[in-house]
């Protein structure tokens, strides 16, 4: 791989936002969604040198909720735009499933044992590693401080997994 070369994760949900690491994993940049315009230019800044991009795939599981419509339309709708920033960069990207991008990181099923950790108390009582720990963890330079830049953890998670997965081809 060539030192030009970056990994664009990005997560779309409501709270979303992307991550760019290098060829050797090392943070470049990374930021929450603000909208549209300013994150093109963003992501635009890097888009000809992006070897692979993963975008976190939206699933939909219909269910009776009170407001549940609305939720999933809102995701829809910024997953789509996303792709079309992406279509517009000219970034190929690849859909990844939540549960793929999660196992690899050890944090398949991270909210039900962080519930779980909590028990009745409702106060964690025990480690629970989340998205934003192990990006914090893995990348103290880009500054993530907590669930707030849960978006930008997601996409930084999601790019290191798009690095490892075109190292092993």
């Amino acid at each position: 791989m060539s030192e030009k070369t970056l990994f664009l994760g990005i997560d779309p949900g409501a709270a979303g936002g992307f991550g760019v690491l290098d060829a050797d994993g090392r943070f470049v940049a990374g930021d929450k969604w603000r909208d549209g315009g300013r994150t093109y230019r963003a992501v635009s800044a890097y888009a000809g040198r992006i070897a692979a991009c993963h975008l976190e795939r939206v699933n939909i599981f219909p269910r009776q909720a009170r407001g549940f419509i609305t939720q999933m339309q809102s995701l829809l709708v910024s997953a789509g735009r996303w792709m079309q920033i992406l279509d517009l960069l000219a970034v190929p990207y690849e859909l990844v499933a939540p549960q793929t991008w999660q196992a690899a990181f050890g944090l398949y099923h991270w909210q039900r044992r962080r519930a779980k950790l909590a028990g009745a108390t409702g106060k964690l009582e025990g480690f629970a590693l989340t998205p934003w720990d192990l990006a914090a963890r893995l990348w103290p330079e880009a500054g993530v401080k907590g669930q707030g830049q849960s978006g930008m953890a997601v996409g930084l998670l999601l790019a290191e997994h798009a690095r490892r997965r075109r190292s092993e081809a």
